[in-house]
């Protein structure tokens, strides 16, 4: 049976890897422009939600508002008014939550060596 130590950091495990998942199609998609909004990229945040037992759950929402429009009359893809629609993405908050993410990851992974290391450690005294 997997002890609650070692569920809760594999819960934090998989939300930051959500998180991360997130971020980078943010990232990757910036340049998606569309003459309406609904054709430019709908940029994600991630939720995380404390678990009544222990973990944490990680939800994917649709940013709001999810884009910002531009004028730009002389892109092939302005409307009749001139303007196109961008995400509603910003780089450098989206690199401080890429950071934020791999920080967490990196203690999650760090707690389920520790706790390794003890159980090693234990069965080494009982032995």
């Amino acid at each position: 049976m997997v002890n609650g130590v070692i569920s809760n950091a594999v819960s934090g495990l998989l939300a930051q890897s959500r998180a991360i998942g997130n971020v980078a199609s943010n990232v990757s998609n910036v340049s998606t422009i569309g003459s309406t909004a609904e054709e430019a990229y709908q940029p994600v945040d991630t939720k995380f939600t404390s678990q009544g037992g222990g973990g944490v759950q990680a939800q994917t929402l649709l940013r709001d508002p999810a884009t910002v429009s531009i004028y730009a009359p002389d892109n092939s893809q302005a409307n009749a008014d001139g303007y196109v629609f961008a995400p509603n993405v910003d780089i450098g908050e989206e690199l401080i939550s890429a950071q934020i993410a791999s920080t967490a990851y990196q203690a999650n992974a760090a707690v389920i060596r520790v706790d390794d290391e003890i159980a090693e450690e234990t069965l080494n005294l009982i032995s």
